[in-house]
């Protein structure tokens, strides 16, 4: 293991968040013409991700099908109406129930941290320089680290920042997870859910701008 590896787990296990890599580093140059941005798109998958040894005490009695998932990502059948009875639909549909709205968490935090940061000025679309892009390559439940039954949410999450020229400036990517709880606290208790999502999105987008070099002047 290289001392990167060390490095990014380190940060993980600590702080709850890590690079993994970095793309197009944001230069001098294009600070000086990026003023105002947008917030043009926040994709979000279809299914989170369940990655946990059990599912549930109660749901235990489904037999094979709905006991051992041993770290099963629920993927193949994400528009089917099984995806929906699975661990990963169960969390779906827990979060629309309680109105978690992971893409309105995330415009929320990524327009305070650029007041706070002084980075950038949010503005409409046809008044902005740049415009960003946030690709939420996946999130949901995994097992948490040294727990036989705790799962922790997690997210990992991509920015990109795109000049009115179609050219990506910025591009970051980010992992952060939040959290440690049964799977049964975790569906029976909306505030852990609300907590840890608001706690990852924060902790991804403060990272990103941490590694945005700019001036605040």
């Amino acid at each position: 293991m290289n001392k990167i590896t060390i490095l990014l787990v380190s940060l993980f296990f600590i702080h709850g968040c890590a690079s993994t890599s970095t793309g197009v580093k944001f230069t001098r140059e294009s600070q000086a013409k990026i003023k105002n941005v947008t917030i043009e798109e926040i994709h979000l998958p279809n299914m989170p991700t369940y990655r946990g040894l059990f599912t549930s005490f109660t749901n235990s009695f489904a037999g094979a099908t709905g006991g051992v998932i041993g770290g099963l990502a629920v993927a193949a059948s994400q528009d089917s109406e099984e995806a929906d009875k699975s661990d990963a639909g169960k969390i779906k549909y827990f979060l629309n129930k309680n109105n978690i709205d992971i893409k309105q968490i995330f415009t929320e935090n990524l327009k305070q941290t650029m007041l706070e940061t002084k980075s950038f000025k949010h503005t409409v679309a046809n008044r902005s320089d740049a415009k960003f892009e946030i690709n939420i390559i996946s999130y949901g439940l995994n097992k948490a680290a040294m727990s036989f039954n705790s799962l922790t949410f997690f997210m990992k999450a991509q920015v990109k920042l795109i000049d009115n020229n179609n050219n990506i400036i910025w591009d970051e990517l980010a992992i952060s997870h939040h959290g440690r709880e049964s799977y049964d606290d975790w569906l029976n208790n909306s505030n852990n859910f609300d907590k840890s999502i608001r706690a990852v999105i924060k902790g991804i987008v403060e990272f990103w701008f941490n590694n945005l070099v700019v001036d605040k002047k």
